[in-house]
């Protein structure tokens, strides 16, 4: 009986803290955190650069503005300028060039 009572109280105890958000830890605020996504890619292929980003979370006017830009790094200032954070680079190589993907992620809410 005693047992049942204290795994009564703990459960409770836990309940109780898992809703109070005051009490709660940053570590755990943040994995609350929800985010998109987002991919910008680089391709060299026989000396010609391209550019794009592939996402539904991008505006038209930032993905064409992107487009025109010859180099990774100014189509990276654009997104971070969106507050677009990278967070992986992979790069895989062909024929005739590379590619580079660059995986960003954004805080909403």
């Amino acid at each position: 009986m005693k047992i049942t009572g204290l795994l009564i109280l703990l459960l409770t105890f836990s309940t109780v803290n898992a809703h109070d958000r005051g009490s709660m830890t940053p570590a755990i605020l943040a994995s609350e955190a929800k985010f998109i996504y987002a991919e910008l890619v680089f391709q060299r292929n026989y000396g010609e650069n391209k550019l794009w980003v592939s996402s539904n979370y991008v505006s038209e006017q930032t993905k064409q503005l992107i487009a025109k830009k010859k180099y990774a790094d100014e189509g990276l200032e654009i997104l971070g300028q969106e507050d677009w954070e990278l967070t992986t680079a992979v790069t895989r190589e062909f024929n005739g060039g590379f590619e580079i993907y660059y995986y960003l992620k954004k805080k909403v809410g």
